[in-house]
């Protein structure tokens, strides 16, 4: 009896206690955020950060800091003053690594990171290369008010989301300067990118939101890349500016005209129908001087493109008219998965590609000017592209089909012709004679078409080849600011002249866009929150 009335009394006791916390509402004791000063409290950033808790700032006081930093808890790092402040990774590694989330990094110059591809500035990103394996994913920071100079990239933000990049300088750093690759709901506003090999680079990204950000002296200021629908909308409006023009990124337009009253330094059309792009010269150099994505019955005419990386270039877009264009300088007209579009009567001179395809089929290529090229045309995977009365003239390589070079690739099987009498194109270096005439060429008298067929590879002839020039033969137009060769254009852009791909080039090539793709479709982790 007694051993009964014992426990009672100490449940009645529990429960009073209870009562009683419940009715005063007691709380355990939370700490306060606090202020931990670099170097007065710890000498070193990372050792500051190693003592902080959540919310708290790490405030840095003028000076050099040799160290790498490895930011993984939600914290406030704040410098000085972003002129003097600065941390220094001596040429080796990421110098500013965000493993967690909510992090804001400020007031800062971050500079001297090593030579590796990955080998960043700030790196924000779930996967460690160096190690190959992936480690805490950071998300929603705030990198603002920093200078990021002469580092391999700048400011890399992979596979996260919601992060605000706002009122950086972004200069002289060896590949890119702002590079979002697999990342979504990113806002970057009033940041300065200049002087880096790319400038603003998205990749793969969804809803991207710029604003009043300037990319000027980058040898490929801005450009967007994707595979879906998804990686081309983005809202990016013409406060954004590429050498002082306006960036023009519309996405779901219809029944407009684009000429030379709109402000243009670079053009993106998404998801769009009946768009009219004409009188347009473009020379900033982008990824793209127009792109198309997902786009159809729209149309490109009378525009002067050079010093773009590609003048036009479709992914997924169909029923698309190119004419009366002239193009210098650069990679020429790439369609990547674009079927049933027509390009008519371009002059395409000094590029690398003058036309180009990319598993894109039933496009007619005609009465186009092609000369002085590395390639006039270039295939991977396409077939059933008619392709008659251009004038190909002194390319080092009139026709190419990565098949024949690397057998395990699908052919490309085209129409290079347009029957007889019409006859195909004209080849500049086309040796054959024209004694007979017919469809058979065994007629008697010339008819102006070689009696024996243009042989480009295995899979592929012209069998009407034109004796003299297509039409009214228009050479293109000089571009003013450069008389150089298409190998020293090249060498000038790349830092050397290139030779030849080669089947292992290719596949390698091929093999970086696949691994980027597969990286994406698994997601490991979720990308998009």
């Amino acid at each position: 009896m007694k051993k009964a009335w014992k426990v009672s009394g100490i449940m009645l006791t529990l429960l009073f206690i209870g009562m009683l916390a419940l009715a005063f509402d007691i709380q355990p004791v939370k700490a306060e955020p606090r202020t931990i000063i670099v170097p007065d409290d710890y000498p070193t950033i990372q050792e500051a950060i190693n003592a902080a808790n959540l919310g708290d700032t790490v405030s840095v006081k003028n000076g050099t800091y040799c160290e790498h930093v490895v930011v993984n808890k939600s914290i406030s790092l704040i410098g000085e003053n972003p002129t003097t402040t600065i941390i220094d990774g001596g040429e080796t590694g990421s110098v500013v690594c965000l493993r967690a989330n909510n992090i804001k990094i400020s007031g800062f110059t971050i500079r001297n990171s090593g030579t590796l591809d990955w080998d960043s500035g700030v790196y924000v990103s779930p996967f460690d290369w160096n190690t190959g394996a992936y480690v805490s994913r950071s998300s929603g920071n705030n990198i603002s008010f920093n200078i990021v100079t002469n580092n391999k990239n700048g400011i890399f933000i992979h596979k996260s989301s919601k992060n605000t990049l706002t009122n950086n300088v972004v200069n002289a750093n060896w590949l890119y300067g702002v590079h979002l690759w697999d990342t979504s709901n990113d806002t970057l506003t009033d940041n300065v990118v200049s002087n880096n090999y790319d400038g603003i680079i998205i990749e793969l990204c969804s809803n991207a939101i710029l604003r009043n950000n300037t990319a000027s002296g980058n040898v490929y200021n801005f450009g967007v890349g994707g595979v879906e629908l998804s990686h081309f909308v983005h809202d990016i409006d013409a406060s954004n500016k590429v050498e002082g023009k306006s960036i023009q990124y519309l996405v779901d337009r219809k029944d407009i005209v684009i000429d030379s009253s709109w402000d243009v330094g670079y053009l993106c059309l998404v998801n769009s129908t009946n768009v009219t792009v004409k009188d347009l010269t473009l020379t900033v150099r982008n990824w793209h001087g127009i792109k198309f994505a997902y786009t159809k019955n729209s149309r490109i005419e009378n525009v002067t493109i050079s010093r773009t990386s590609y003048a036009i270039d479709f992914s997924y877009s169909f029923n698309n008219t190119i004419i009366n264009n002239n193009i210098l300088n650069q990679m020429g007209i790439r369609l990547h998965d674009s079927n049933g579009n027509a390009i008519i009567n371009n002059s395409i001179s000094n590029t690398w590609h003058a036309i180009s395809f990319y598993s894109s089929n039933n496009n007619t290529i005609t009465n186009n000017y092609i000369n002085n090229n590395r390639y006039g045309i270039w295939s991977y995977d396409s077939s059933d592209n008619k392709i008659y009365h251009n004038n190909f003239v002194e390319n080092i390589q009139q026709a190419y089909d990565s098949s024949i070079e690397c057998p395990e690739y699908p052919p490309s099987i085209n129409i290079w012709n347009d029957g007889y009498p019409s006859g195909g194109n004209y080849w500049s270096d086309y040796t054959g004679i024209d004694d007979y005439s017919g469809p058979y060429q065994n007629g008697t008298g010339s008819d102006g078409i070689g009696d024996t067929p243009y042989g480009i590879d295995i899979n592929n002839q012209d069998r009407y080849p034109l004796m003299n020039p297509w039409g009214d033969v228009k050479p293109p137009v000089a571009d003013a600011s450069s008389n150089q060769s298409v190998d020293d254009q090249l060498g000038q852009y790349y830092g050397y002249t290139p030779e030849f791909p080669t089947c292992t080039s290719i596949i390698l090539m091929l093999t970086m866009l696949t691994v980027a793709i597969v990286i994406y479709k698994r997601r490991p982790f979720k990308t998009r929150l």
